[in-house]
Formats: structure tokens, C-alpha cells, sequence
């Protein structure tokens, strides 16, 4: 045991002395710059590395403030702390900047700086006025657009856009990465005018079944129901219904549409809570949505079903409802 303790000791004394003079030296510029160092036999491992010890350091400043939060012993406070936590622990860095790389002696060094201010804040820096317009129906009333709002003193125009497998908000030229966190967050129950969605219940196990209640339904037009998943990804759970032939106020799904199906929940990534915001949409005329995936098909995984900016295309022009349903990483026990 000895052996082994002092040539783990010797391996870590050896890369400490072969790293390059810059490496844990470099000072950020402004406070909220944090620069992470990685080290790895490939740039791939080490750009990881340096990526997981920035993430170390924001969740050290999480958890600090959760331990003051918690003191003051304040509900609210002590949760929004606990859900920063969580996020940060699944926190996907996406707009980082290379700032120093080295290899030596078969080693790569590296060096990443990320911006650690709240979304808005970097997109009001980066665009500026020139994001301000008529905004979209949906996105104003989340909680970014809203502070984005507020930071510019004026309504914003800016969208979600997909590109490089990746997700985008803003406008034009000034846009910043959206990472896992921010996409969620932009997740949310709204509506532009008297229809209403819910969900019973709001939050369910794996493979637990709830149902989806519409209210307020006009007696003419086409409703059509999506679901998106909180990784972007679309599918179409039902399209054109002719509301003329249900002529109902309140219609629950699918009991109402699909006497024998369910709607249950599920996970994209196994052993990780799932979001998926449902979506009724109801036009004048027959919609096109040949260009979005059917629930149910294997092209679901497919980057073509990656249609968050083409759903919100139709939000625009179209009355809406949302809700949200929270999957928990727990499977349903059945007794029979």
C-alpha cells in the first residue's frame, strides 16, 4: 500500500513539474471570468477537465451561498439554492474560450475561461439595443426575457435558433449559447390569450400516466397538441383536430381523442429528471406540420426533430397554451 501511495505521489510531483509555467497562473479580468485548467493525454480529455474544474468552482460559490441561505432559514431562498445546485451539477459549458494550450511530452495543457454571468446579462452586453423589437409571444414571459427586458428598458426581439447541434437566443449577429440550465428555464406554463393547458398530475414517476386538460376551447378552428422535450427536441401528439366536430369548452387528452392511449412519463437521459412542455396551438386553417416528427417514430432522435425555433414559429402567429410536466428519475412499483 506504501508503493502505491508514493508512486501516485511521484506521477503527481512529475506532471506538476512537466505543466507549463502558465498553467494555474493565468489571472481573469473581470470577477465574473473563471478560468479553468485541464490536463489529459488528448486536447479532448483536457478541455473536459478544465471544463469540470470551472464547474467545481461555480458550485463551491453555490454552495456557499446555499449555507447562508440556509442559515437564515428562509423556504424560498434555501429552494432556489438547492435547485441552483442541482443545476450546476449538470451544468453543460458550451461557450467557453481557449485561452492557453500546451503539449508536452505527450500531455495536453490547457486553459478555458467562461463567463459566468446570468444569460441576460451577457446578451444585453453583446447586442445591446439592437435586440430590441417586437418581442414573441412565448419567450416575453419567461423570466430571461423578462430581466433582458428590464436590463434594456425595452421589449426585445430575439429568438431561439438551432445551429452546430447546438441551441442559440438572441438576434441576428448577437446571439449566446444556450446550455442545458438556460433551455429549461425557458420552459414554462404561459399562454397569449383565454385557452388554458394543464397537466393532473404536474409531477410523475416513470411510466406513471397523466392527462392533459384544455379549457376555454373556441367551438371552430384546428387544435394541435406537441411536446417538447427539454433537450429541443419536438413531436406532434396530435394535428388538425376540427374543433367544429367537438365543439366542447374543456377536452381531456387523450381520453377524449384516444380512448385507449396513455400518456406516461419518461426520461431522456436515464437517471436524470425529465421536463417536457406540452403545447396546444390553435389556428384558423389546417396547419402544415409535415416538417415535425410524429410522436412515437424512431426519427425522433434524429437532428430534424430538434424543432423548438420552428414550434415557436407557429406560437407566434397562433393562439397558444403551455404547461410543464417534471418526470422524476423513479419508476412506478406496481403491486398486483
Amino acid at each position: 500500500m506504501k508503493k502505491t501511495v508514493l508512486l501516485i505521489v511521484s506521477l503527481l510531483t512529475q506532471l506538476s513539474a512537466d505543466a507549463p509555467a502558465w498553467f494555474g497562473t493565468l489571472s481573469s479580468s473581470a470577477g465574473y471570468e473563471i478560468i479553468g485548467y485541464g490536463e489529459g493525454v488528448s486536447l479532448d480529455e483536457a478541455k473536459a477537465n478544465a471544463k469540470s474544474d470551472i464547474a467545481k468552482t461555480i458550485r463551491s460559490h453555490i454552495d456557499s451561498t446555499f449555507t447562508t441561505q440556509t442559515s437564515v432559514n428562509n423556504a424560498t431562498l434555501e429552494h432556489n439554492a438547492s435547485h441552483s445546485v442541482r443545476e450546476t451539477s449538470n451544468l453543460t459549458l458550451s461557450d467557453v474560450v481557449m485561452l492557453q494550450r500546451d503539449q508536452k511530452n505527450g500531455h495536453f495543457y490547457v486553459a478555458l475561461q467562461y463567463d459566468n454571468r446570468p444569460l441576460f446579462i451577457k446578451l444585453a452586453r453583446l447586442g445591446g439595443q439592437a435586440l430590441c423589437g417586437e418581442p414573441n409571444p412565448y419567450l416575453a414571459q419567461t423570466s430571461i426575457l423578462k430581466n433582458l427586458s428590464t436590463e434594456l428598458n425595452c421589449t426585445t426581439s430575439v429568438e431561439i435558433t438551432r445551429d452546430q447541434n447546438g441551441w442559440y437566443l438572441g438576434r441576428g449577429e448577437y446571439r449566446v449559447v444556450l446550455n442545458e440550465s438556460d433551455f429549461e428555464n425557458l420552459m414554462i406554463e404561459a399562454s397569449n390569450g383565454s385557452l388554458r393547458l394543464s397537466a393532473t398530475p404536474s409531477r410523475v414517476n416513470v411510466d406513471e400516466a397523466y392527462t392533459l386538460s384544455l379549457d376555454a376551447l373556441p367551438f371552430s378552428g384546428y387544435l394541435s397538441l406537441f411536446d417538447v422535450y427539454d433537450d429541443g427536441r419536438v413531436v406532434v401528439m396530435e394535428k388538425n383536430i376540427d374543433l367544429t366536430r367537438q365543439l366542447k369548452k374543456k377536452l381531456l387528452y387523450p381520453n377524449d381523442i384516444r380512448h385507449e392511449d396513455q400518456l406516461v412519463g419518461g426520461l431522456n437521459v436515464p437517471l436524470k429528471d425529465a421536463l417536457d412542455l406540452c403545447v396546444a396551438v390553435v389556428s384558423n386553417k389546417p396547419l402544415e406540420l409535415s416538417k415535425f416528427t410524429p410522436m412515437g417514430e424512431t426519427t425522433e432522435k434524429g437532428e430534424r426533430a430538434y424543432a423548438m425555433d420552428r414550434l415557436l414559429s407557429l406560437m407566434k402567429n397562433n393562439p397558444f397554451a403551455t404547461t410543464v410536466v417534471t418526470t422524476r428519475a423513479v419508476k412506478v412499483s406496481r403491486k398486483y
